[in-house]
């Protein structure tokens, strides 16, 4: 049911897996960390509903990504980081110092979401 050739640079994840399959299946499936039904956006009938992710490594929340931007945390050897990964994808310039209210914006969302699920953060 996926056309062929589809291809799109809006956000999914692999965490969408699970909800998308549970609904074609027929089934819901909720758990504090929530994938997306994805198939509709796969089908090309609607727009990816992911607007965020977080990025994690072992047990730590260390980034998060809303629409364009990514925010890194700080780390005890390095400075956050924000990014604009539509215009560039490789992360090369960081522009937080141009954009601090995006920066704390993330930051708070990115800590609010550690806090909602009980996730450690990177600089901590």
């Amino acid at each position: 049911v996926i056309p062929k050739g589809r291809v799109s640079s809006e956000m999914a994840s692999t965490i969408d897996l699970l909800p998308t399959i549970a609904a074609a299946a027929g089934t819901n499936v909720r758990n504090k960390i929530d994938g997306y039904d994805i198939l509709p956006f796969l089908k090309g009938e609607s727009a990816s509903p992911r607007y965020e992710y977080y990025f994690s490594q072992s047990d730590f929340f260390e980034a998060v990504r809303q629409g364009p931007w990514k925010y890194r945390l700080r780390t005890s050897a390095d400075e956050a980081e924000l990014y604009h990964v539509d215009r560039d994808p490789s992360e090369m310039y960081n522009v937080i110092d141009r954009y601090p209210d995006i920066a704390q914006n993330l930051d708070k969302a990115l800590r609010a979401k550690a806090k909602l699920i009980g996730a450690k953060l990177r600089d901590q």
